[in-house]
C-alpha cells in the first residue's frame, strides 16, 4: 500500500512538472524542498536573464510561496509581468518590492512607466519619485518630459522605445 502511494504522488509530481508552462497558480500547488531552494533560484533567474518570462513568473512566484520578504523576488515578477504587458500585475509587484525597500528608484520608474499607458498624472509622480532617489536618471528624465508634454499637449504620442 505504501509504494502505492509513493508511486501515486511520484506521477502527481512529474505530471505538475510538465506544465511549468502554466499560470503562476500551477506554481503554487508545487512543494520546494531546502535541498532544490538554491536550484530553483537559478533557474528563476536564467529564463529571467533569457527573457522567458512566461517561465520567469512561474519560478518567481514560487520562490514567493517559499519566501515571500524577497523584494528581488517581487521585482523581477513585475518586470516579467510587465514585459508580458500585464500592466496591473507588475505595478502591484513593484509595489510589493517597494515595501521590502528592494530598488526603489526602479520600481518607480518602472511603475511610472507602466502607467504612462492610462494616466499621465500617475506617471509624473511616479517618474518624480524616481528622480528624488536618483536625479541622474536619464531614462527618468525622457519619460517625464513626455509626460509633461503630454499634459499640457493631450494627443501627443508615447515615445518609441526599442
Amino acid at each position: 500500500m505504501r509504494t502505492i502511494s509513493i508511486l501515486l504522488a511520484g506521477f502527481l509530481f512529474l505530471g505538475s512538472c510538465r506544465d511549468l508552462d502554466r499560470a503562476p497558480e500551477k506554481a503554487k500547488e508545487l512543494s520546494i524542498n531546502d535541498t532544490d531552494w538554491q536550484e530553483e533560484e537559478k533557474m528563476a533567474n536564467m529564463f529571467y536573464d533569457k527573457d522567458d518570462f512566461n517561465k520567469s513568473v512561474v519560478f518567481f512566484t514560487r520562490l514567493i510561496g517559499r519566501d515571500s520578504t524577497k523584494g528581488e523576488y517581487y521585482f523581477k515578477r513585475g518586470y516579467s509581468f510587465a514585459r508580458l504587458e500585464d500592466k496591473k500585475k507588475a505595478i502591484q509587484d513593484f509595489q510589493r518590492a517597494l515595501k521590502h525597500q528592494y530598488n526603489a528608484s526602479s520600481c518607480y520608474y518602472n511603475i511610472g512607466l507602466a502607467y504612462s499607458y492610462e494616466s499621465d498624472s500617475l506617471s509624473l509622480l511616479y517618474f518624480k519619485k524616481c528622480l528624488a532617489i536618483d536625479s541622474r536618471d536619464t531614462a527618468a528624465k525622457v519619460q517625464l518630459y513626455f509626460c509633461e508634454k503630454r499634459l499640457k499637449h493631450p494627443g501627443t504620442p508615447l515615445p518609441s522605445l526599442k
